[in-house]
């Protein structure tokens, strides 16, 4: 019988998702793992079915991290808040970013995008602008102010906007914001 491996699978994941959150996707290999647990790369091969599993477990933690983020109060309105907490995520966690929203991972783009989605729908619930819409319209309202986060997202990813302070960045998400949301309310009262 095989000696038992001393590393858990949760330490396994630990370690990989490091090697990506600080040198990128394409930094992650078993050997890079194993070195940065100091063992042969055998226990990592063990513990892990494929690269596949390892990336969808890595991309998932990235998309609570992203969450949180999209969760924590800044501006008093939660719609603003999901966006820039978004941009900010891309700007702190430059290779986390990558990794769930590169073309390499489309199928975890896609996957990403649903659960963000679907997230960010749930905790407007209460939000006024959509009060009387139905799920579907919700959704869309997120969607297209998800566009305009994700545009600002990947620019300050990509260094265009290089490292901006969150007032920057603030400053952008609300006064685009509520440029959206004033026309998003203009068209739904049927004023436009």
């Amino acid at each position: 019988m095989p000696p038992k491996s001393k590393f858990t699978k949760i330490q396994i994941l630990n370690a990989a998702f490091e090697v990506v959150r600080s040198k990128g996707m394409e930094s992650l290999s078993t050997r890079v793992v194993a070195k940065r647990l100091r063992c042969s790369t055998m226990p990592v091969h063990t513990c892990l079915k494929s690269r596949k599993d390892l990336e969808d477990a890595i991309a998932a933690r990235a998309l609570e991290i992203l969450l949180k983020y999209e969760s924590t109060p800044r501006t008093g309105d939660v719609f603003i808040d999901m966006g820039l907490g978004y941009v900010l995520f891309a700007r702190d966690e430059k290779h986390l970013f990558r990794c769930i929203c590169c073309e390499e991972n489309a199928g975890l783009l896609k996957q990403f995008m649903e659960k963000n989605l679907s997230a960010l729908v749930g905790k407007l619930a209460a939000y006024p602008l959509v009060q009387g819409l139905h799920a579907e319209e919700v959704r869309k309202f997120v969607h297209q102010g998800w566009v305009y986060a994700h545009g600002l997202a990947h620019l300050v990813n990509a260094g265009v906007y290089p490292d901006p302070r969150d007032e920057d960045v603030q400053d952008l998400m609300e006064y685009t914001g509520r440029k959206y949301i004033t026309g998003f309310d203009a068209l739904r009262s049927g004023r436009e």
